[in-house]
Formats: C-alpha cells, structure tokens, sequence
C-alpha cells in the first residue's frame, strides 16, 4: 500500500467507528427513554405481542346463512341456526338455570351423535341449559364472549359452565380481535407486556413459554372467576381433543393445575388411559356433573385443606381443635371431627394426611384412629407420629357416597406437653396436623365421572 493510500484509509475507518459508536449510543438512549420494549436480563422470558388491529378471528371461517356478526362478540350464530342459544327460555323470575360458553365442543346441537353435552345437561338437570358456545376460538375469545354476555344479562344464571378441548393450550395464541371490547382489550394487552418482562425462575426457553403460557390461562380465568363471583357458580369442563394423544398428557396437567390453584371447580371430561371413545367420555361425564350441581359441594378435588393459621379448615368445621398454629392444628379433645363434602364419585376416595407432631413418648403403645362413618380408616402408632409423617389412607365406594364425610380422630388418653416433660404447657394434645388432601381413586374406575 502507497504512503497516499493510508490517509483516506484512516479517514474511512475513523468515520466508520464513528458511526458505529453513534449507532450504539442512539440504542442506548432509546432504550433507557422507553422509545422501544424495556431490556430484558439474561433470565427473563420474551413473548410477542399482540397488535390489537390486526388478526382475524377463527370462527370467520364458519361464516354462513346461519352466522351474523356482532359489534363485540364477533361472528355468532344467527336467528334461525341450531346452534343459537334460545334465550326465551331464560326464565324470568329467580329460577334456576345454567348457560354454557366454549368453543365447538360443547355448543348445543340436537343432531349430534350421542348428543351434545348443553342437551344431557338439560335431560338431567330439568332447568333450561342454554348454550351460547361457538366454534374455532382461542381461550382469550372465550373468556371475552363469556364476561361481555354476562354482565349484560339481567337474570344470571345458576351456574355458568365454561367447556373447551384440551388442545386449547397449543391454540392460546392471545390475539386480540379487532372487535374485542376496549376493556377486554386494554386488560390483556397490558397483562402480555408484564408478562414480557417478568423474570421466571429458570431461564430455559422452554420454561419461558410455559411461564408466559401459564401466566396467560391464570389471567383468562380470573377474568371468569371475576365475573362469576356472588351471582353465578363457575364450573371449567375439559374435553378430549378431536385427535386424543399422549402429547395433550401435558395440556391436561397444565390446565387442571391452574384450575387447582385457583380453586375452580372443574370437570375433567377426558381420561387418556380410558379404552373409552371421546363421545362416550362426554356423555357419561355430563351426567356425574349434573349430579354434582343438583348435590352442591364444598370442596373439590386435590385441595389441600390447609390447618394453618393462614389456611382454610375453618370452611370445614372442625371440633376438638386447638386454635391453629403457623402451619398446623393441634387436637385436644379425644374425638376430634371435620366435615367434607366432596364431588360424587363413581369410586373410592384416597386421602392424603399430614401429621407434623404429636404429644407422645418413645415408648407410647397408644393409637391414633380416623374414622370416616364410624368406620376405622387408618392407625396409626403415637410413636411413629412423633416425628413428620405423611401417608394415605382409603375410603372404598360405599363410603365415599356419604356426603358429607365425617372425619373423626380419636385418641385416648391425651396427654400435656407438661406430662410428657417438654414444657411447661398444661393443656391435654393429641396429634397436630398441617393438611388433608381428597382425591378420587380412578384405578377400578373404566370412565372418569368427575374431576374439581
């Protein structure tokens, strides 16, 4: 290279690095001034956002003769379809009735094969069913369809049941249509920008998107629960997906554990190990949830009672309890008792029990004994229950009929902390216990009857 040659080159590439540095600080002060999406730290999870003006909604393509569209709600059957929801039949003083919300699964057509699950409902109930699903929405249009129908009844319903595929979850991408009311709207879009910058607790793309999925589904749901509180019960049923496979095994876990957290009453209407058609499934569990809403329930499947002081046993009216500690109950009478009344069941009931303590000595030969009906469930020696145990206890089908189920803890004689030389406390305690868990045994059971 020529000694001419080098000054231009030294121009170029100062004016080259010049520029690259203005580039960088242009970035910089656009970032640290909001004028794009906030940094994200090496943890936290990204997602895209929705354009609240673009998208087309799925049930468009199902627009017919027998489909109008409305302002908000989008295509919905018409006047003189099948699927319409009759809503002359609403009765028009206090009386009870039920409206179902969901995607195509459960809309009402008469000329379905085996029937549809609005129609045995109805059969089974005798009160008016009246469902206003359409087909082909994600689980934000539901939701949407759902709440906006609702507040505009004057009459709500009894109970108000929310039934989508569980394939739901591979379809959840939260658009927004361009019809979706503003507050619906503004209240999702603002959800899905927290939800872009928060941090999880693993930094695996694969979590990110279950976070950011799972974040989703709570929110939608508590939008329904929101609705629904103080007018109307809330019941989620979860069907097979049109194609059933082992890859929705997730899709069902994901979806009961949220109904779990939140404490929605479910019905599972798909059991994946059944040999049982996804038609015969719904048939048979739409009669176990029209017995569970003509028999109402205090509790639902798999959750914890808790016996702490921030817990819920008190819903349950326990006897024979000291007032709770921070994580337990202590009994101080020799029969101490609680009432549950679970969902009907076509089986058994496994019961799961924490003990965290007990007032006993080494060598204590007495006995705790839970009964359920006056019938012995489970023994259990002081001794062993000195230290945390927990274990699992079984009701057979002819006790698990009774509602409610009365459980009794008998131990006798009770001894003093004082007695047994750990303090100085005279007051006489049993055995202390932290949780109670109820869940249906399904292992002699062909069918799923119901899941909460």
């Amino acid at each position: 290279m020529t000694r001419s040659a080098r000054p231009p080159l030294r121009r170029f590439l100062g004016v080259a690095f010049g520029a690259l540095l203005l580039a960088l600080a242009a970035e910089w002060t656009l970032r640290e001034n909001g004028a794009t999406s906030p940094p994200l730290g090496p943890s936290a999870c990204r997602t895209t956002l929705p354009s609240p003006a673009i998208g087309e909604e799925a049930g468009a393509s199902l627009v017919t003769r027998d489909y109008q569209r409305h302002p908000s709600l989008g295509w919905v059957p018409g006047p003189h379809s099948s699927h319409r929801p009759q809503t002359e039949r609403i009765p028009r003083d206090d009386a009870p009735w039920v409206a179902v919300f969901g995607d195509g699964s459960v809309t009402h057509d008469p000329s379905r094969p085996g029937g549809s699950l609005p129609g045995k409902l109805g059969d089974a109930l005798q009160v008016p069913v009246l469902s206003y699903a359409v087909a082909g929405h994600s689980l934000a249009r539901i939701v949407e369809r759902t709440t906006e129908t609702l507040e505009a009844l004057e009459h709500p319903p009894r109970t108000v049941v929310v039934g989508f595929r569980a394939d739901i979850v591979e379809q959840l991408s939260p658009s927004v249509h361009p019809s979706s009311s503003e507050p619906f709207r503004s209240r999702l879009l603002e959800t899905l920008t927290s939800l872009s910058a928060r941090t999880p607790a693993s930094t695996a793309t694969v979590d990110c998107e279950q976070y950011v999925e799972r974040s989703l589904i709570v929110t939608l749901l508590q939008e329904l629960q929101a609705v629904t509180e103080g007018t109307s019960e809330l019941i989620i049923a979860i069907l097979p997906p049109a194609v059933p496979g082992p890859e929705h095994h997730g899709n069902r876990a994901l979806l009961t554990g949220v109904l779990s957290e939140l404490a929605i009453h479910s019905a599972l209407l798909w059991d994946p190990e059944s040999n049982v058609n996804a038609r015969g499934q719904v048939a048979h569990a739409a009669a176990a949830m029209a017995d569970r809403l003509a028999h109402p329930t205090d509790y639902y499947w798999g959750l914890p009672i808790d016996f702490g002081q921030d817990g819920n046993a008190e819903s349950y009216q326990p006897a024979g309890f000291r007032r709770p500690d921070k994580r337990s109950r202590w009994t101080t009478q020799p029969t101490a008792h609680l009432r549950v009344s679970p969902p009907p069941t076509a089986g058994g009931i496994l019961v799961d029990v924490d003990f965290t303590n007990a007032i006993a000595t080494e060598g204590d030969t007495r006995e705790l004994v839970v009964r359920v009906g006056g019938v012995a469930v489970g023994r259990w020696p002081m001794a062993r229950l000195r230290k945390h145990l927990r274990d699992t206890f079984f009701l057979d089908a002819g006790l698990a009929t009774a509602r409610p189920l009365e459980f009794q803890f008998e131990l006798e004689p009770l001894y003093s902390p004082r007695d047994i030389g750990l303090n100085q406390d005279p007051t006489p305690l049993g055995v202390a216990i932290s949780s109670l868990t109820l869940r249906p045994d399904t292992t002699n059971v062909g069918e799923v009857a119901a899941s909460h």
